[in-house]
């Protein structure tokens, strides 16, 4: 198991029950890896991307909605235009494209008035991004987190 994918679980594990994770990758393989990990662990998932069929992706949203599922596994495709307002933590699996992305991806979480929370994973190889996403959020007077980097991610 990668160290991106413990670092899923123990945010899972550690979720308060009622709560619901939207966890977004860059690859539409890399949601079906993720999520049938998930389903292995009995962690009620589903996921989301390009190449599911409009049916697919309405029942995944549906479960979301439901409460049925607790995390939505997905590409950018959910990172605009869906309304999901029970949604209390972004996960950003992979580090987004670009910085507008980044703020479509965790303005998913924390609306209506309501807290929430986003982590981003930076592997090392990603690490030159830190300081753009910093300064972008120092700007806008939101908190900065500690930034700490994974490596040796296989």
């Amino acid at each position: 198991m990668t160290a991106k994918m413990r670092q899923v679980f123990e945010e899972v594990s550690n979720m308060p029950e009622k709560s619901a994770m939207l966890l977004f990758t860059n690859r539409k393989c890399d949601v079906d890896t993720i999520e049938r990990l998930l389903l292995e662990k009995s962690i009620p998932c589903a996921a989301m991307h390009g190449g599911r069929d409009q049916i697919q992706r309405e029942e995944a949203l549906s479960a979301l909605w439901k409460g049925q599922i607790k995390v939505l596994v997905a590409t950018d495709v959910a990172s605009r235009g869906i309304d999901l307002p029970n949604i209390t933590h972004v996960f950003n699996f992979d580090f987004p494209t670009t910085l507008e992305m980044y703020v479509h991806r965790v303005g998913r979480t924390g609306r209506a008035g309501k807290s929430g929370k986003s982590i981003t994973l930076l592997t090392k190889q990603e690490d030159y991004r830190a300081p753009a996403l910093i300064s972008m959020l120092e700007k806008n007077s939101q908190d900065v987190p500690e930034v700490s980097l994974l490596t040796n991610i296989d």
